[in-house]
């Protein structure tokens, strides 16, 4: 029976494999405007004593790409609302030619460098995924944190999230580790 496991009272061990949701990562590793400072000291507690530990940490580039989709999405609407324009504006159109932009990458990029420090990078395994299992999945969850569970599954990792949607799938056989 898989376990929802509390973060406050889970210990790492160096034979723990961990794979690593985007929301996690965010809060460790590009704080929003300072977004609930208390949540980001316990994740990155946890992370670094992960580490110390030795205990295995997974990244997939879906998880890279929805950092880095999540951040430079708040940097675009931080800069649309110092912009003050009338008419919608175009993160492609309106906002790629700006210095903002350029700058927001720069930070994006850096933290996830950061983050390939921590976690290793690990092949999606999408070619070996039960296609089947990931549609019935998404009854319950979006496709991406359904191809998360399929491959955490597969390798029997733990997954360390804040999504409700994981963290209730009806068909998670996996532990996660979460301080919601």
């Amino acid at each position: 029976m898989s376990k929802v496991l509390k973060l406050k009272d889970f210990e790492p061990k160096g034979s723990h494999h961990i794979f690593l949701d985007a929301n996690i990562l965010i809060y460790a590793f590009a704080p929003l405007a300072n977004y609930k400072i208390q949540i980001q000291e316990q994740i990155t507690k946890f992370l670094e004593s992960a580490r110390k530990v030795n205990a295995s940490l997974y990244v997939t580039s879906l998880v890279l790409s929805e950092v880095y989709n999540v951040l430079l999405s708040s940097s675009f609407d931080s800069w649309k609302a110092s912009a003050g324009a009338t008419n919608p504006l175009n993160l492609k159109r309106d906002f790629r030619p700006t210095d903002e932009f350029k700058d927001s990458v720069l930070a994006v990029n850096s933290a996830i460098k950061n983050i390939l420090k921590l976690a290793s990078p690990f092949p999606d395994n999408f070619h070996n995924s039960d296609s089947e299992l990931i549609a019935e999945m998404c009854y319950h969850a979006d496709y991406n944190d359904c191809c998360f569970l399929e491959l955490a599954q597969q390798k029997d990792w733990m997954i360390f999230t804040r999504d409700n949607d994981i963290i209730n799938h009806p068909m998670r056989t996996i532990d996660v580790i979460t301080n919601l």
